[in-house]
């Protein structure tokens, strides 16, 4: 459409209607158009479903709403758009000569070439101040985002268009406000989509004054995303859409099978793109893919990058597990991310993928050079084949140079420094997650949580998940925690304290400037907290420290490096600061051009390139003015200023008795009842230059802060240090709150051998989820190699077995990350490898395993990994199957555990008669049960006698343990606690005091029948020493 002589628009008056007396026909002629426009439609449209309540169609309906609304906030995209829309509608005929592509807008023909080269990606357009979604983008981003869908093509193959595309002229599309375009993009990316964002590459103002002026704004995809790769959200606390706390992982896999074919060999890399993080492993599997399961679990993944050869898919067995694991999440994990699972066809030789790390390293600095030479001295060729996979990925995202860091890598299985929980540990023992609603409250890390910051957080989950088996660092931790606690109220402390209190994510902020997606306000305050750690790690209060007493030599190395970063090599971040407008910086009320004018003062090191553009503007300022004393002296006006009406700028408003004083060539922009606003040709020239050097220098800016950011990340293994060692701190500080803020936790004492002697302990996580901590009942354990390595757990159903067995292993736990345990002092604790725990009842239907296949599949895993410094637990095992095949599995798993390995057990039974073992195998086995009181039911019949057909009233649970054996489970109690009706519950106890009566009178028979076997042999004269053997025997029968 060709420029008109006059811009004008409607404009609420005082009253909020619309000013009729607006002197411009432009308007006016839109209205008319729009009612002629909304006639015709009216009966065109009369399709099933089109009609509203007032019979009109409703794409009628909408254009009305939408034509309203411009009315009352004026915008000519709004405008425009509901041109689009009322005409959606095909009336029209193929014009001669053109194709169909042809007769598309020159906007919808970018979208189509836009969409057929990215097929993968939801498309996010920006047009004006919007962001539209086309075709089928448009249905899934609507239904997603639940916002209006305008009826239109669906279709990019325009020559291959279906019926119902043929009822159309455009295409179907949606919007949305481009500053609400993350929080919707993060409703999207949760749904496991990949969203390319599409942006204008040119401002109205440059583009005007280049030689394409008459053409389309130039777009390109940008930027990209996937749930793991979006890093770009300046919004910590929102927490509707809030993403995993520790990160959303990429983890890439290839599996090769083992010559015996009963194991594959797994090689994986998992990228952590906040905390810059790439972790690696190799490790040989089962059938059951329970390593590979542990790994999921400590590094959450939210997309899979499967690596394959030939062709030929992931095995069935893996698919499974990642099957399981989204099931799992899905399940658990409220606002968890849909995973996204890509399948990568691997190159046809190693050398191609050597060929092309060498390519992507070489001509780099010296440091990069070095995490090449890593890369292939240290990994492996299918851990190599991982990178490359994984780089050649992360391109599109422009995030790839994570690779770059030597430091960053990372090993998974440090095997001589943690022990790493498998993944039935962790969800069992509840580490991150309870396994009643999946949230984190009632897990381990709900106990030792107090964090203040987000890398801190991060940090202590591994800490929680991967404790420590060297007994010197876990003493490190310990006697930091006892220092921090003895000097609470240290002057110093409170400061580092009140630091990370305020601390912004650090650790993510610096992998952001490393990967070139900061923003302004987040570099100030990533700089701002930096110097605020070297004004309190500098000399002068650095003093104060060492006066505070801080005797631990971990705590004080700690002090001292930060302390040394401080007046060293961090020294010049002082200078980076200082080039900061910081008024600019901090205020988020000022939009987003004035920020990126004014961010840099003039100490910013390259600031002349600023200056020379910013005088460029300064003279077309001092022309606008010449030009407005020109025109006061024209008007006679010596007062006139400029206004600005609309976004409009340096306008010349005139009274309407006066516009016979206005040159001709002057341009109308608006006018009232009584004003009319001018621009004269030469301010129409110089607002444009002015404009223009604008945009320019908002470009430069861009150029300035790109540089800015690669002079912080030239300083990254520094930074990434220092992050490193506040969320240290900011762990000790955790665990000493936890240790501290309960009541009676005590540090127990060190033993190098595996031994557990607490007194008083309880259970951690049930005691503080309890309305009265002090109602909890306490208990003494105490196993050795020479004592009691080896509990036998029996007692009645909900008594407390499996939280007592799972109060040991937690107590462990803490102890090996350096937490203090609620028992009493005096207790003392020894060292495990590994933790291993067989518990509950759950059938897996995507592997296809009953419940009995889950629980021996388990056992094996066990029976297999266990050592002589491992801790296991087993609860009930041989419960799914018939009684004589459960009791024949957990009597020989028990032998074989008792005898072929050394490991300490906890073993919860109900089959009493496993008690032979602690005779057998005295002091090595020993009977325990957690102790109840049975209230008798004393009802009695009509003879005056107590009925002996019904059950105990009541048991009472006293929740300690106990030495022997409980004789009973109880299990109509729980039964009738859970309400079923108490003539099935007479009814179950009459019968099983039959069954056992019937057990008895065997038994006797039996003993019976060996006693008068042993007196015919004594009669008889046999040897003496099979006589013994026999007497032996009948003794042990009869008891």
């Amino acid at each position: 459409m060709p420029e008109q002589p006059s811009i004008s628009r409607f404009f609420k008056s005082s009253s909020g209607k619309v000013d009729n007396n607006v002197k411009s026909n432009k308007n006016v002629e839109v209205v008319g158009n729009s009612r002629k426009i909304l006639s015709d439609f009216k009966h065109t449209s009369t399709r099933n479903g089109d009609l509203n309540g007032n019979g009109e169609g409703q794409a009628v309906a909408i254009a009305r709403k939408r034509i309203s609304s411009s009315l009352q906030e004026p915008s000519e995209d709004d405008d425009l758009e509901a041109e689009n829309m009322v005409t959606n509608v095909s009336t029209k005929k193929l014009k001669k000569g053109k194709s169909l592509f042809e007769q598309l807008t020159p906007l919808e023909q970018q979208f189509i070439n836009l969409k057929k080269n990215n097929p993968d990606k939801i498309l996010a357009i920006q047009v004006g101040y919007k962001f539209k979604f086309f075709g089928k983008d448009a249905i899934t981003a609507s239904q997603i985002l639940n916002i209006m869908l305008i009826p239109g093509k669906f279709s990019v193959d325009i020559d291959n268009q279906s019926a119902e595309d043929l009822n159309y002229d455009k295409y179907a599309y949606c919007s949305i406000p481009d500053n609400r375009l993350h929080i919707h993009l993060k409703r999207l990316l949760n749904k496991g989509l990949k969203v390319g964002i599409v942006e204008q590459m040119e401002t109205a103002a440059i583009k005007k004054i280049g030689d394409n002026k008459n053409s389309l704004f130039e777009r390109k995809i940008t930027k990209v995303y996937t749930s793991a790769t979006y890093i770009d959200d300046e919004n910590e606390l929102d927490n509707e859409l809030m993403f995993n706390k520790s990160g959303n992982c990429i983890f890439s896999i290839v599996e090769n099978q083992q010559a015996d074919s009963k194991s594959i060999r797994i090689s994986i890399v998992a990228v952590q793109l906040i905390t810059g993080e790439i972790i690696y492993d190799e490790f040989d599997d089962d059938f059951g893919r329970n390593e590979l399961e542990t790994r999921l679990l400590h590094l959450d993944p939210v997309e899979f990058l499967l690596i394959t050869k030939n062709g030929i898919s992931i095995s069935t067995e893996t698919n499974k597990v990642l099957r399981n694991f989204n099931s799992y999440n899905n399940r658990f994990k409220k606002n968890s991310s849909e995973l996204r699972i890509l399948n990568k066809n691997m190159k046809k030789s190693y050398n191609e993928y050597l060929n092309g790390l060498t390519d992507y390293f070489n001509n780099h600095s010296e440091s990069i050079q070095k995490t090449f030479d890593f890369i292939l001295n240290n990994l492996s060729q299918n851990i190599q084949i991982c990178c490359l996979e994984l780089i050649e990925y992360l391109k599109e995202f422009k995030l790839d140079s994570i690779f770059n860091m030597v430091s960053n890598y990372q090993s998974f299985n440090e095997i001589d420094k943690h022990m790493i929980l498998d993944s039935n540990t962790i969800r069992n023992l509840e580490i991150f997650n309870n396994l009643t609603d999946g949230k984190e409250k009632g897990s381990l890390i709900w106990l030792l949580d107090h964090t203040r910051t987000k890398y801190g957080y991060r940090l202590l989950k591994k800490w929680a998940s991967k404790p420590l088996i060297n007994r010197e660092d876990i003493l490190k931790r310990q006697l930091s925690i006892e220092n921090i606690i003895n000097n609470c109220n240290s002057r110093s402390l409170e400061n580092i304290i009140k630091f990370l209190s305020e601390s912004v994510d650090l650790e993510k902020n610096l992998n952001k400037i490393h990967y070139g997606k900061s923003s302004r306000k987040e570099i100030y305050l990533f700089l701002q907290q930096i110097i605020q750690v070297l004004e309190i790690f500098n000399n002068k209060n650095f003093k104060i420290i060492k006066n505070d007493n801080f005797t631990s030599d971990y705590l004080a190395n700690l002090f001292d490096d930060l302390n040394e970063m401080s007046n060293r090599s961090l020294k010049l971040f002082e200078s980076f600061f200082g080039m900061i407008n910081s008024w600019i910086a901090k205020d988020d009320k000022l939009d987003l051009e004035k920020k990126k004018l004014e961010y840099f003062n003039q100490k910013f090191f390259n600031y002349e390139v600023i200056a020379e553009e910013l005088e460029s503007m300064r003279i077309c300022g001092r022309n606008l003015d010449e030009e407005l004393a020109e025109i006061r002296k024209m008007l006679r006006r010596p007062q006139l200023q400029y206004i600005s009406n609309n976004k409009e700028h340096y306008l010349i408003e005139v009274k309407n008795s006066d516009i016979k004083n206005i040159p001709k060539d002057w341009i109308k922009f608006s006018s009232t009842k009584s004003v009319s606003r001018f621009k004269s040709p030469n301010i129409i020239k110089l607002t444009n230059q002015l404009e223009y050097h604008r945009d320019l220098l908002i470009n430069i800016n861009d150029s300035c802060f790109k540089q800015f950011l690669n002079e912080i990340d030239s300083h990254y293994d520094d930074l990434n240090r220092l992050v490193k060692m506040l969320a240290t701190f900011d762990c000790l500080l955790s665990l000493s709150a936890c240790s501290s803020l309960n009541l009676n936790y005590n540090r127990p004492e060190l033993v190098d051998k595996p031994y557990i002697e607490l007194y008083r302990s309880r259970n951690p996580i049930i005691e503080n989820l309890s309305s009265s901590l002090s109602s909890y009942i306490p208990n003494d354990i105490r196993m050795s190699y020479s004592d009691n390595r080896i509990s036998i757990i029996t007692g009645p159903n909900m008594g407390g077995k499996s939280s007592y067995i799972r109060q040991v292993a937690l107590l462990v736990i803490m102890t090996q990350i350096g937490c203090f345990v609620p028992s009493d002092r005096g207790s003392k604790i020894g060292i495990f490898d590994k933790i291993f725990i067989r518990m509950g009842a759950q059938d897996d239907l995507i592997k296809g395993d009953s419940t009995f296949k889950v629980e021996m599949n388990e056992c094996s895993s066990i029976i297999k990994n266990c050592t002589d410094r491992s801790l296991v637990l087993l609860d009930e095992i041989g419960r799914g199957t018939s009684t004589v095949e459960g009791f024949a599995i957990a009597y020989s798993i028990l032998d074989y555990m008792i005898n072929a390995k050394s490991s300490f057990i906890l073993f919860i039974t109900h089959f009493q008669s496993l008690n032979f073992f602690a005779e057998k195998y005295k002091d090595v086995v020993r009977n325990f049960h957690m102790g109840y009181s049975v209230v008798e039911n004393n009802i009695k019949n009509n003879e005056g006698e107590i009925k002996d057909d019904l059950p105990p009233l009541d048991i009472v649970f006293l929740y300690c343990l106990s030495q022997g054996v409980c004789r009973n489970s109880y299990g109509l109690n729980v039964a009738k606690m859970a309400m079923i009706p108490l003539d099935i519950i007479q009814n179950s106890y009459i019968k099983a005091k039959e069954m056992k009566e019937n057990v008895e009178t065997v038994k006797e028979k039996n003993w019976g029948f060996k006693a008068r076997a042993l007196i015919e042999d004594v009669l008889r004269d046999r040897n003496q020493n099979c006589l013994l053997e026999s007497l032996q025997s009948l003794v042990e029968n009869m008891e």
